[in-house]
């Protein structure tokens, strides 16, 4: 079961855009996929649940009290599963800082999930604590999205410090690949798109093009190949999963 995070510290980058609509481009693509939701916001939760994990449920459940992970697992009319975030996330770092093997605890409860999904991903918060080094821990895959500005493109290096440092800890070779959002035909996208692929070599995903209908698809809480199969949206994150689906 391919584990991919999708990871940036900055916010606004199009994390949660991506997770929910790559979930759902693979799941167009015949396979069973499950989205977990790391980020205290919620966002994710609320596009494919219509809301965020009540008290005593969800994914920080798990992560704090070791609560089995299946039953923490929501079905959603999408055909994607969703283990839900709530706002109790913004303060994980301080309820498991003290505990052993804090960093493990996502990867030990999807473990036991090996054969039930072919795609696990996860929206990781727009931070490098703990949830998000679960999230690496877990993974396999880490994808980063990269809005054309060059705040999100500045904010990269010290993401990769701490992947390529959990990855010599762990003796493992992490797949990373940046991808490109929002994009436009603008002098200074091209710029951040010619700096990701030297920094990225021959491991950049086909961009996500900026197109209202994401956000319009984020209100009507449905994924965009629902609400605009035709869309730009739509076209390019399925043009994303023939990437992944390539890579696994």
């Amino acid at each position: 079961m391919p584990t991919i995070s999708i990871a940036n510290q900055k916010g606004g980058v199009g994390k949660t855009t991506t997770a929910v609509n790559l979930a759902a481009a693979l799941s167009k693509s015949k396979n069973k996929v499950l989205v977990v939701d790391l980020d205290a916001q919620g966002h994710a939760s609320t596009w494919l649940s219509g809301k965020r994990a009540s008290e005593g449920t969800g994914i920080y459940q798990v992560l704090v009290h070791k609560a089995n992970l299946s039953n923490q697992i929501v079905k959603t009319s999408s055909g994607i599963d969703i283990v839900q975030s709530s706002v109790r996330m913004a303060k994980v770092d301080i309820d498991i800082q003290a505990e052993v093997y804090r960093e493990h605890r996502l990867q030990r409860a999807l473990e036991t999930l090996a054969n039930h999904y072919d795609y696990t991903l996860i929206d990781c918060p727009p931070s490098l604590g703990l949830a998000s080094i679960n999230a690496f821990v877990a993974s396999d895959v880490i994808i980063i999205p990269v809005d054309c500005a060059v705040e999100s493109y500045q904010a990269i290096p010290q993401l990769l410090e701490t992947i390529n440092e959990l990855g010599r800890e762990l003796k493992r070779e992490y797949k990373i690949f940046a991808l490109p959002t929002f994009v436009e035909r603008t002098r200074l996208a091209n710029e951040v798109l010619n700096a990701l692929k030297g920094e990225f070599a021959g491991k950049v995903l086909p961009g996500i093009r900026k197109n209202t209908k994401l956000s319009e698809a984020f209100a009507e809480q449905k994924h965009i190949l629902d609400y605009d199969p035709s869309s730009y949206g739509s076209i390019d994150y399925m043009n994303m999963v023939k990437e992944i689906c390539h890579v696994n």
